[in-house]
């Protein structure tokens, strides 16, 4: 990744920035057409993965600095899990080639490696349930956040949705995937747990390879909707709805991959009075 007005000011009309595999093979070339369909990030993507790229300035305009940023990954072919976490650093090297305007350079740089996390959050479109009815089109969003290389990408995600006691019925009425990166909806039921309490469990398919998202769209969301059906009470009551994700990659969770969501049981004066 490169910024967009650092480039063109270098690369100007005519310039261009190649990016090729160590044999010569070309990978991408960057000339001023594609910096300006860029928003303010240049970006590059290696598909294939490239332990070593070779990078080229030809007919460049002005003399500058140019940030490169690249994001790298330790795949799991050549380190598990636990052997990455008795790793405390990696070190890069770099070498610009001598060129009649420049002289030849070495250098390295050693970056820090902190442990990733497997994150989700969860939010709920009403929190307060009316105790002795059925409470329509209830929505809970649970949000598979990948949007930084500190989280875990997903595989084959599960999300199961525990409601709390008195919750006498489930009905889905619909489950809704948004920003999917690789991920698709497979299947969901509902189903009581050895606690006796309602569960929906969402099972999804797939497995994500790039990191994506912004701070507001923080990853790809689920949203459950459903009907839930509360047992009549005879004094408002306070419980949690417990939302659990799972990931088929080899992660450690944060907050053991658990959301809670308050809800409120409420009982209404009417219901008060139909009790007398």
């Amino acid at each position: 990744m490169v910024e967009k007005e650092e480039l063109l000011n270098v690369l100007g009309e005519n310039g261009e920035l190649v990016i090729k595999k160590p044999d010569g093979t070309e990978i991408k070339k960057i000339t001023k057409e594609i910096i300006e369909e860029a928003e303010n990030i240049v970006s590059i993507n290696y598909e294939e993965g490239q332990k070593e790229i070779v990078v080229e300035i030809n007919h460049a305009k002005n003399t500058g600095i140019l940030n490169l940023m690249h994001e790298k990954a330790i795949l799991p072919e050549y380190k598990t899990r636990d052997e990455i976490k008795g790793l405390s650093e990696l070190t890069v090297e770099g070498t610009l080639q001598e060129t009649e305007a420049i002289g030849a350079k070495q250098a390295k740089a050693k970056i820090q490696l902190k442990e990733t996390q497997t994150k989700s959050e969860a939010e709920i479109s009403n929190s307060q349930l009316i105790a002795g009815k059925t409470n329509e089109n209830l929505e809970i969003k649970t949000t598979l956040v990948t949007n930084d290389s500190n989280y875990d990408l997903y595989k084959n995600p599960t999300i199961e949705v525990e409601f709390p006691e008195k919750v006498q019925e489930v009905t889905i009425k619909n489950v809704s995937l948004l920003y999917g990166e690789g991920l698709a909806k497979e299947k969901e039921e509902i189903y009581q747990n050895e606690a006796g309490r309602k569960v929906a469990k969402i099972q999804l398919v797939g497995e994500q390879t790039s990191h994506a998202g912004t701070e507001l769209v923080k990853g790809t969301n689920v949203i459950l909707n459903c009907d839930v059906t509360v047992a009549s009470l005879e004094e408002s009551e306070n419980h949690q709805v417990q939302v659990t994700c799972t990931n088929d990659q080899e992660v450690e969770y944060y907050n053991e991959g658990k959301n809670e969501l308050e809800v409120n049981y409420i009982v209404t004066e009417e219901m008060k009075q139909q009790d007398y």
